[in-house]
């Protein structure tokens, strides 16, 4: 084989390949991405009637593989934002959970673990409460938290442990908070107190109780993180 009869396979080849992938390849056609028919190109078919299969399904974002901290934690498959403009601050959560603003004003973002069971006491699940206060005669924040927990000491013992002292507590764009955990007659509960101005802060109480261990405290210290105070 000479070197011009060479180069001319050559070329036919590279154009055979050209129009091999352009008319092998799907593209024009109809795709699914969330169980959704979606046009690719300029197909002269209609869109299938039928349902997507399982094959044909194609996620909006391509799913990594799974880590530990995946399957401990499975994060929500979306969120939602909401907005108190009464107490002046916007979090945001899963769509599987629920908001419900309460008779004295408070906010509760709350949701059912898989063995909870109805008219029981709260065993399986995580349950948000939001409300606002303010320091009073409390010389700043910190004095209040200890004021707090002195109080519920008298108030709560022997049913009443501290687990985690108070601590400062950074929110993602704002500095000031603190939490603390502690050990009550129905469980665990986790505070937060998050300053607004000089006068006024939200106090957050989050219970957590995960029988089956599936990632209730991360979920619910996510949603708290969340909270972004209208400056």
């Amino acid at each position: 084989m000479d070197k011009h009869t060479f180069i001319a396979g050559a070329v036919v080849l590279a154009i055979a390949l050209i129009f091999g992938f352009r008319f092998l390849s799907p593209e024009d056609t109809w795709i699914c991405r969330n169980n959704q028919w979606i046009r690719h190109g300029n197909p002269t078919a209609p869109a299938p009637e039928t349902g997507c299969p399982p094959e044909a399904q194609i996620s909006a974002t391509p799913s990594a593989a799974p880590t530990a901290s995946m399957t401990e934690t499975p994060a929500p498959s979306s969120t939602k934002e909401y907005k108190n403009s009464k107490m002046g601050f916007s979090l945001q959560y899963p769509e599987d959970m629920e908001i419900t603003t309460n008779e004295d004003g408070s906010v509760s973002v709350s949701k059912w673990g898989p063995t909870q069971k109805e008219n029981t006491e709260f065993f399986d699940g995580i349950a948000i409460n939001i409300s606002q206060a303010s320091l009073g005669t409390n010389p700043n924040l910190l004095s209040l938290v200890n004021a707090d927990i002195e109080q519920k000491k008298e108030q709560l013992s022997p049913d009443y442990e501290i687990l985690e002292s108070p601590t400062p507590y950074t929110l993602w764009y704002k500095t000031g908070s603190f939490t603390y955990k502690a050990e009550e007659l129905f469980g665990q509960v986790t505070y937060y107190y998050l300053p607004q101005s000089s006068d006024k802060f939200l106090l957050v109480s989050s219970r957590y109780p995960d029988p089956q261990g599936t990632g209730f405290e991360a979920q619910s210290e996510k949603i708290v993180r969340s909270i972004k105070i209208d400056l």
